[in-house]
């Protein structure tokens, strides 16, 4: 298959790959294909061509022929009226200084363009070629007038002007010097340049369009008694008032060229579909040229909803429609949301859905906090014997410590956990279970008799001794604060007996069935009462007083005998043994805590020993 364009020059593409220049041959399965011719100056053509077994032999090329752009024509001027001929025929007249066209039937030669009005006259001499720029002829011929042309086509153009120019830039950059013969501008970039001629005073600018086809721009200056007004908005069609009064005509290409005679103007823009921008002012000065830049931006048609503080991977719905789901950092964002009453849910496996209802506005942001709560589950715990008296602690799978528990039905947020048991004469027992949301969970902990722990009394000084916050003095132990210090003795019914000394404070106390800070026997030593006070759900009962002549900052030995709903405590000091009290209590549980000290604030104990005997039945 052979592909051949006109002229020769242009490059080929089948279906958008690259065929080579003038001539393309290649080999092609059965199929419907593109070729397409393009060149500079001339508009692509194109041809759909297909391949079956008979035209995949076929040598007569498959020929794309390109036709020649228009020469677009533009002239900019300040004068009040002109009329605008080609070869001697009218061509147009100038509107407010402006006139653009396409010369469609331009023949290739040489041509004059002339321009005459308010006593001024301009020829401008060129010849046009097929897909080349327009060729400027000889020196400009002007009367009371200075021109300015410029003739080019893609990358490349040509500046010409009716006086030498000394000092030129474009687009701010150094020029040189612009003399008879013109200058070349190279290495244009698509779309509005500046090309400033002149300096102080003198200093005129003109402004063109550099596009892919061939163009001649001319810009005639008179010395009327005007200055002018250059507004880009960057859409067609946008409608100009200058002091209240709408100019009869609009933005084109995104601009608009007004000569004005001198002093301030009001100016506003507006166009259908647009946010108006703000109103600018303008002081026109004869001979200077004032540019202003509106920025015009289309209202919000839509609205936007963002979710923050959610769980990575909820999914966001609005009106039953799944919009997204949140991401790592918790957050979610959409725009193009309607305005209008909608309801956003969000939802996640293991999380309690949630639904919202918010009015949404064009241009707002709804913001929505996405914090979801976890569906919990349920974990019973049951303990064999039924009637044993156990210590439960409770840690999830990452947590770094347990927590002491009592209720034997937990309800739980979604994880693995760990559940221990511990009682006086028995091997500790822990068990695993995982609590999934909404579901129930049973966990058995099976409790054994271990002999070893039920022959005789249980010293724990040494563990205490080895446990922070504890400092040796000789024989003892010594502690300074840390508000409740429990022993390292599992609860259960049995004797507590300890040796020690207020070195600091006002009372000596210790608890006993401690279960957590809410929950829990206080018993004060005071100087002269003895007080029981019972805690329960973080409320304090009336303290039970009891006096007593025992001396607080001597060494003293009390003894503690725990059951299931009685304590007994005695004390002995200097050979003298005494009940300080008896409490029985029907139905109550006092073995399930655990024993320990109350040391607040700075207060300082002393312990020589400390001991607990489980009772052997």
């Amino acid at each position: 298959m052979i592909v051949q364009a006109d002229p020769p020059e242009a490059t080929i593409t089948i279906d958008g790959q690259m065929c080579g220049t003038s001539t393309c041959q290649l080999e092609l399965e059965k199929g419907t294909y593109r070729a397409d011719a393009e060149l500079l100056g001339y508009d692509t053509a194109t041809r759909f061509f297909d391949v079956d077994e008979q035209t995949s032999q076929q040598t007569e090329p498959i020929l794309l022929s390109l036709s020649p752009q228009a020469l677009i024509l533009q002239l900019s001027s300040d004068l009040a009226r002109g009329e605008v001929s080609l070869d001697g025929e009218l061509l147009g007249e100038l509107d407010d200084g402006q006139l653009e066209v396409e010369l469609n039937s331009l023949e290739p030669g040489e041509h004059i363009l002339a321009v005459a009005g308010d006593g001024s006259r301009a020829e401008i001499r060129f010849a046009s070629s097929p897909g080349a720029a327009a060729k400027i002829l000889g020196p400009l011929d002007t009367r009371n007038l200075k021109a300015t042309v410029i003739s080019g086509l893609g990358r490349q153009a040509r500046v010409h002007t009716s006086e030498k120019i000394i000092e030129a830039r474009l687009n701010g950059e150094p020029l040189g010097e612009i003399g008879v013969e013109g200058a070349e501008l190279n290495d244009l970039g698509n779309g509005e340049h500046e090309l400033t001629l002149g300096a102080g005073r003198r200093e005129r600018t003109v402004v063109f369009d550099r596009g892919e086809r061939p163009f001649l721009a001319a810009f005639l200056k008179s010395d009327r008694p005007v200055g002018s007004l250059r507004i880009s908005t960057g859409e067609d069609g946008a409608s100009i008032f200058l002091n209240g009064e709408k100019y009869r005509r609009e933005t084109r290409r995104g601009r608009l060229l007004i000569y004005l005679y001198p002093k301030r103007y009001k100016v506003r823009v507006e166009k259908a579909g647009f946010v108006a921008p703000a109103e600018q002012v303008a002081d026109v000065r004869k001979g200077e040229q004032i540019r202003l830049s509106f920025s015009m931006a289309r209202p919000p048609q839509t609205a936007s909803l963002r979710v923050y503080g959610g769980p990575p991977g909820a999914e966001v719905l609005l009106d039953g429609r799944e919009l997204g789901r949140i991401s790592s950092n918790g957050t979610f964002t959409s725009s193009g949301v309607t305005p209008g009453d909608h309801e956003i849910v969000l939802r996640h496996n293991h999380y309690l859905a949630k639904g919202v209802a918010r009015d949404f506005t064009a241009g707002a942001t709804v913001e929505i906090d996405g914090a979801l709560k976890q569906e919990r589950g349920t974990l019973r715990i049951n303990v064999v014997p039924l009637d044993l008296n156990v210590a439960l602690t409770l840690r999830r799978d990452g947590e770094t410590s347990a927590r002491t528990i009592s209720d034997r039905t937990l309800s739980l947020s979604p994880g693995t956990y760990t559940v221990a048991a511990s009682a006086v004469g028995y091997r500790d027992y822990a068990a695993m279970a995982r609590v999934d949301p909404g579901q129930s969970k049973t966990v058995s902990l099976l409790m054994e008799l271990d002999e070893s722990l039920r022959r005789g009394p249980v010293s724990v000084l040494e563990d205490w001794g080895n446990s922070p916050g504890w400092m040796r003095e000789g024989r003892l132990l010594v502690r300074c604060g840390g508000k409740f210090v429990l022993a390292p003795i599992k609860p259960g019914p049995g004797t507590y007996v300890f040796t020690a000394i207020l070195k600091k404070g006002r009372r000596l106390e210790w608890v006993v069935n401690y279960r957590d800070e809410r929950n829990y026997l206080l018993y004060q030593l005071g100087k002269s009462f003895f007080h029981r006070i019972e805690v329960r759900k973080g409320e304090r009962s009336t303290p039970v007083k009891l006096r007593h002549t025992l001396h607080r900052n001597e060494f003293l030995t009390v003894r503690i005998e725990v059951s299931g709903d009685s304590i007994v405590q005695r004390a002995e000091q200097n050979g003298r043994s005494v009940v300080l009290d008896e409490w029985k209590h029907s139905g109550a549980e006092f073995t399930r805590g655990r024993f320990g000290f109350h040391v607040p604030g700075r207060d300082q104990i002393a312990l020589r020993e400390i001991t607990f005997t489980p009772n052997s039945g």
